[in-house]
């Protein structure tokens, strides 16, 4: 029995992982500058110049914020989507609950299969609900903070920074997604 549920949760959860997989990721940043500002918003696109830091909506391009990656201190990055840590932690804690349970009514047994099943699938609810909770809040807790290199000389400083801030952009996630889908299956 154990090994069923074993394996079954093995299965949920690459499934979980797949079916999360096909959406860009999409990243928060918090530019601070280096005199003091803050702007807060989704990181869109970086060129060889500039940080563009857009809203959260599908709003014209117009309102969105451009900053100097030579005026740049640092940047925080957050990723948005609570989909896959949330689901993610609701398989692996339906697994553990799961396994919990199997292995106490193997020393203290049931006087029905029905009580069996029941306290099971209420083990198995309970875990998807603990771990979907423990996944949502420990997602945000990782952020990713990046500062230029000063050491460098001024011309790479911005090159730099530009290269670390890129695999993060909205743009250059949507590009990957982009590739991935149109490359011609086996």
């Amino acid at each position: 029995m154990k090994v069923l549920l074993l394996l079954i949760g093995i299965i949920l959860l690459s499934s979980a992982t797949t079916l999360t997989a096909q959406s860009a990721e999409v990243y928060t940043a918090t530019v601070v500058t280096r005199d003091g500002h803050r702007t807060r918003g989704l990181l869109k696109e970086v060129n060889e110049t500039n940080v563009i830091i857009g809203d959260y909506t599908d709003a014209p391009s117009g309102l969105d914020d451009i900053i100097a990656l030579s005026d740049i201190r640092k940047v925080v990055l957050r990723r948005t989507s609570r989909r896959r840590a949330t689901v993610r932690g609701a398989v692996a804690g339906s697994i553990v609950v799961g396994l919990l349970t199997v292995e106490s009514s193997q020393k203290n047994g049931f006087r029905s299969p029905v009580v069996y099943g029941v306290t099971l699938a209420s083990a198995l609810v309970g875990g998807a609900l603990a771990g979907a909770l423990a996944g949502n809040g420990i997602r945000s807790l990782f952020k990713k903070t990046i500062r230029p290199r000063t050491r460098n000389a001024p011309d790479e400083i911005d090159l730099n920074l530009r290269r670390e801030l890129e695999p993060y952009t909205f743009l250059y996630q949507q590009t990957i997604l982009d590739r991935v889908n149109t490359q011609p299956q086996p």
